[in-house]
């Protein structure tokens, strides 16, 4: 999966969330961030921040 763009992948991994959760009964979801990671010390990415 190196070779996807993470953005297309969001969707089918983060949505409905919180209707599984809701049906555990173990509480409610109020928020899902997904994110990018990064690699702190490096330049990588920072041609995509400008």
């Amino acid at each position: 999966m190196p070779d996807t763009l993470a953005s297309t992948c969001f969707q089918d991994h983060f949505t409905d969330l919180d209707t599984a959760v809701a049906a555990s009964g173990l509480g409610d979801v109020t928020f899902v961030a997904p994110f990018i990671p990064t690699i702190p010390g490096t330049d990588r990415y920072v041609d995509e921040l400008r």
